[in-house]
This record gives C-alpha cells, structure tokens and sequence, in this order.
C-alpha cells in the first residue's frame, strides 16, 4: 500500500516537476521474463522515483545497507520495495546480510519481476559514468546459475538537462537486453574475467544512453550548450511525456561535438570557449537570458490559451505554487550537496502538496461531502495549468526585456558565432 501511495503521488510530482519527461525504448521490457535493469546515479533520492513513476508494474530496488540501519527508515524502505545490499564499508560483520536480499531478489525474479540497480554504488551529478561495481554482475550471475532464470539485464541511463533546475527536462533510455546466461560460461570458468567482461559491456551500454562528457574540463560548456538547446524548445502545455530519443540523439552529438574539439583542435575549442564566455557575458551584462534572445514574443493565439487557462492556473498556484515555494525553501536550507538538491526539492514539494490537499479535503467534506475527494483528481490539472502559464509568462517576460536592449542584433550576433565542430550553433535548434 505505501508503494502504491507514494507511486501515485511521485508519478503526479514528477510530471509537474519536469518540463517534459523523454523516455527511449520502453518497449523492450518484457512482461514475461525476469527483468533486472542497471542504470547509471546522478540524482540522488529522484533516480528511483523517476524509474518507478515510468514502469506500468511494481518494481524493486537495491540500496546500500548503512541507510536501513533506523527501524524507522527500514520499514519505510522496505515498503517502498527496496532491499539492502551490505558492502564491505558497512562492515563486514552485515555481509551475512546480503543472504537473505538474494534470496528476497531470487523470489521476485522467480515472478517475472523487476528489479533496479544502480551499479555506480552511489549518486554524482556530473557526466560521466564511474567504475561499475561488481555486485550487479556478482548477485545476478549466480542467481541466474543457480536457479536456470532467463535474466534479461537492461543496461539504462538518466540524462537531467539542468543540475539544479524546476521546470527541467529528464531523459531516460533503454538499451537492448544483456541475457545473463550467455556469460554463465566465462563467469564459471574464470570469475574475475567474466565479471571485467560482462562490466564493460555493461558500462558501455550505459554509456550510450546518457550525455557523457569525456573530459571535466567540458563540463560547463557542454552545460552551457545543453542550456541553449532547450531554449529554443516550443512550450508545450501536452505532452508531457515523450517517447522517442530524438533529443538525447541531439544532445549526445552536441556533447560529442565538444569532446572532440577538446581532444583534437585545441585551437577551435579554445575558440569556442571564448566565443561562449563573451556571449554569458553579453547576457549578464544587460541581465537578460538565452531564452529571451532566441524566442518570439506571445503570438494572438497563444494568448487564445492563456486567457482561459488563467482561472483554473490560479487554482493551480494555491495547490501547487505554495508547496513549491515551502519545499524549495527547505532544499535551500538542508541542501549542501548539488546531487541531492532537487531529489529533496521534489520529494518535499510532493508531501507538501499532500499535507495541503488533504487538509482541503477534509474542510470540502463538510460541505459536499464525498464529492471532495475529486479534488485529488482536479489538483494535478489545475498544477499542470499554472505551471505551463507560469512557463509561457516567464519566457514572455525574457522576450520582451531582450528586446528593449539597446544592443539586441549585436549580442545576438555573438551567440550565431558560435560553432561546435564547424557547425553552427543553429544546428542544435530543438526540433
């Protein structure tokens, strides 16, 4: 029951949270099979709710064990569908522990369930996939022998498009299926091998599937890069949910665009590089932003939709707008790691809006009785209207402040100087 709670309330949370949601290839997972996915970490908390919030059925998770150590937080835990995985800086004593997670994950596979990994072993919100650990191989090879299961391990990835962003986008993909027993033999035969084998296969399936920055030194201008893509993307107010990869496509080529350079013309990422900072500093400069520079202002139409949208985003705004302002404050206030501040964001921002609609609920009750309860059911609508009101205003209010300044065409004109790899920036325009 609290799964299915707090999975009902994360699915609705994450759709306001997040601009759009991208996902790719959900259709290789079966139905009918063992499944365990392994997935890269850069977001702390929100990397398993993401997950969740996708799949049609229950899934389960692993976690590293020291965080099931308050009876509290394991009971929480556990309802949430996540098992412990002790590791040696646990403390040895706690690896007996792991007995009994396998045999937990051995009986949900047996189902034909699903079970999520993240084979980093912990969360860091940069670019680059670090060394795998050995247990994703490790539990699952020897389930898989000792129990005949036609494992099929999923290798995915999460791409967030901003580190510290509300309204940001989140890509999600999948690749074609690892089948576990086609690697029993290398694994029986030379363990070590057999795991520096299937983990490299694995981490390179990871690998395609997320925005990697080879180099840290390209962090902040492939950020930057990332940043002008999206800005030139159409607000939509549906759909929220995307299921192509037609943007991480994009995104992978603008990163590796950048990495290449890096590697192999200094002399034109240095360009590059001095071409971007001069045009940051254009934009701080007059205080205005990318997104006002590269968009039109509201057309007739547009405000064809907003005029009537604005009641019901005003509604939005007392459900939604007051949580979000509580839940950033606490990020703000709790927060010291990057990684984990949006995971806190949302998560806050979640339990909020549901101490807030219920307390509704209740004082509804006395007068229309058990119709209050649709107030479950309008809420999300009325957030979802306010957010993408909240969205076409702000961008509206960037446009027409870049276009009051007085060297508009000029500063323009830095950002169309721009080329990633000899193309120009406009290559990256979002389709």
């Amino acid at each position: 029951m609290l799964y299915i709670l707090i999975g009902l309330l994360q699915r609705i949370t994450f759709r306001l949270f997040f601009r759009h949601i991208h996902i790719a290839n959900f259709n290789y997972i079966p139905n009918n099979k063992p499944v365990v996915i392994a997935c890269n970490h850069p977001g702390a908390f929100m990397d398993p709710g993401l997950i969740g919030s996708i799949m049609r059925r229950p899934i389960y998770y692993t976690s590293r064990g020291d965080v099931f150590a308050n009876p509290l937080a394991r009971w929480f835990l556990t309802g949430l569908n996540i098992r412990p995985i002790y590791r040696l800086e646990e403390g040895f004593e706690n690896l007996s522990k792991n007995f009994q997670t396998i045999t937990d994950l051995t009986e949900i596979l047996k189902n034909n369930g699903i079970v999520v990994i993240f084979s980093e072993g912990q969360s860091a919100l940069d670019r680059r996939l670090r060394p795998l650990r050995k247990g994703t191989a490790r539990i699952f090879m020897q389930i898989a022998r000792e129990h005949e299961l036609d494992i099929q391990l999923f290798a995915s990835a999460i791409t967030y498009t901003h580190k510290m962003n509300f309204r940001k986008s989140v890509l999600y993909s999948i690749s074609r299926p690892l089948i576990l027993k086609d690697y029993l033999t290398d694994f029986i035969r030379h363990p070590q091998h057999g795991y520096h084998t299937f983990l490299k296969e694995l981490a390179r399936r990871i690998s395609e599937n997320f925005v990697v920055v080879t180099h840290p030194e390209c962090d902040e201008l492939v950020d930057r890069h990332i940043n002008y893509y999206c800005n030139t993307e159409k607000l939509s107010f549906i759909p929220v949910v995307i299921y192509n990869r037609k943007k991480l496509n994009a995104l992978q080529d603008l990163s590796s665009r950048i990495n290449t350079l890096f590697i192999n013309d200094k002399i034109c990422y240095a360009k590059l590089e001095e071409n971007t900072d001069a045009y940051e500093a254009a934009l701080a400069e007059n205080k205005i932003t990318d997104a006002g520079m590269v968009n039109n202002p509201l057309g007739f139409r547009d405000f064809l939709w907003l005029i009537p949208a604005l009641p019901f985003s005003l509604a939005g705004c007392y459900f939604w707008g007051l949580p979000f302002i509580i839940s950033k404050a606490i990020a703000d206030k709790t927060v010291s790691r990057v990684d984990f501040y949006d995971s806190v964001n949302m998560n806050s921002l979640a339990i909020v809006y549901a101490l807030l609609t219920f307390i509704n609920n209740i004082i509804l009750a006395f007068f229309i009785g058990w119709w209050s309860l649709l107030i479950w059911i309008i809420a999300p609508v009325f957030g979802e209207c306010a957010f993408w009101t909240y969205d076409m205003l702000v961008r509206q209010f960037q446009v027409k402040k870049a276009r009051r300044v007085k060297h508009y065409a000029s500063i323009l004109a830095l950002r169309r100087k721009m080329e990633i790899g000899g193309q120009p920036i406009n290559k990256y325009k979002a389709q």
